[in-house]
C-alpha cells in the first residue's frame, strides 16, 4: 500500500472494486454446480424411497461428489490469491502469482474455449515487489473472460508475455531503473480484442501511473524504443495491457 494518502485511497477503491467483482464471479461459479447438487441429492432422495437399483443410486452419489469437490477446489483457489496479497513485498514471485492467478479462473477459461498462452520466462523467478500487481492481473483476467462471454466468442487467444523496460531519467535519456512487466493480450482469429476501459482505470489506480521509458523488451520479440507515457496498465501498441512494477 502506498504511503501517500491519495493514492492509498485510490489503491483501496480499486480493491474494493476487485472485491465485487470478485464475489459475483464466485457466486456465478458456484451457482451452476449448487443447482446440480441440489438436484442429484433430491434425485437420490427420491431414489432411496423408491428402493431402486444400487447402480443408479451410487452413479448419482459419485456426480454429487464430484460437484462437491468443484466447490471446494474453487473456494481453495479463491482463498489462496487472495490471502496471497497480504503477503509481505518480494515474498512471492512473479511465476507464483500469474500461477496462482490463471488457476482461478481455469475453468472459466475451459468453458470459454480460451487458449492460454504463456511467454513469462524471464519474469517468472523474479521477486513480484507490489503485491497489488496480483490485484491487478485478478481484475485484467476478470476483463478477458467478460469480453469473451460479451462478443459470445469461443475459441479466443489469450497471450501473457513479459516485458522488460528502462526508464528515462530526468534529462531524457536511458539508463534509468530496470523495471518488469507483464502484457496480457485477448484475440480471436488474428484480432485483438479490446478490454473493458473501466479496467485500465482500475489498475491504474492499484498500480499508479507508469513513468515514461527509454526501452522497452518483449519476452518473444528483438528490443525496441519507445516513449511510453499514461496508466500502469496502458494498452500496448497490439492493443493489450500492460502491468508494470
Amino acid at each position: 500500500m502506498s504511503t501517500d494518502p491519495q493514492r492509498a485511497i485510490q489503491q483501496l477503491r480499486a480493491q474494493l472494486e476487485l472485491d465485487r467483482a470478485l464475489q459475483a464471479f464466485v457466486i456465478h461459479e458456484l451457482g451452476n454446480p449448487l443447482q446440480s447438487l441440489g438436484m442429484l441429492v433430491e434425485l437420490s432422495r427420491d431414489a432411496v424411497e423408491a428402493q431402486p437399483g444400487q447402480a443408479k443410486l451410487e452413479t448419482r452419489l459419485n456426480r454429487a461428489l464430484e460437484s462437491v469437490d468443484r466447490l471446494r477446489e474453487l473456494l481453495h483457489q479463491a482463498g489462496g490469491v487472495r490471502s496471497s496479497l497480504s503477503a509481505a513485498p518480494g515474498a512471492q514471485t512473479w511465476g507464483v502469482s500469474i500461477d496462482a492467478s490463471l488457476a482461478m479462473f481455469s475453468e472459466r477459461f475451459e468453458r470459454l474455449q480460451i487458449t492460454l498462452t504463456r511467454e513469462t520466462g524471464p519474469l517468472d523467478d523474479q521477486p513480484l515487489g507490489d503485491a497489488a500487481i496480483t490485484d491487478a492481473l485478478i481484475a485484467v483476467l476478470l476483463a478477458t473472460c467478460e469480453c469473451s462471454r460479451g462478443h459470445r466468442l469461443l475459441g479466443a487467444d489469450l497471450l501473457l508475455r513479459a516485458l522488460e523496460a528502462t526508464t528515462e531519467t530526468t534529462e531524457g535519456a536511458s539508463g534509468g531503473e530496470h523495471r518488469l512487466g507483464l502484457a496480457v493480450t485477448l484475440s480471436s482469429e488474428g484480432q485483438v480484442l479490446a478490454l473493458d476501459e473501466l479496467v485500465a482505470r482500475q489498475v491504474e489506480n492499484l498500480l499508479g501511473p507508469c513513468p515514461s521509458t527509454a526501452s522497452r523488451t518483449a519476452s518473444h520479440t528483438a528490443s525496441h524504443t519507445a516513449s511510453h507515457t499514461g496508466a500502469g496498465s496502458a494498452a500496448d501498441r497490439s492493443g493489450g495491457v500492460e502491468l508494470w512494477a
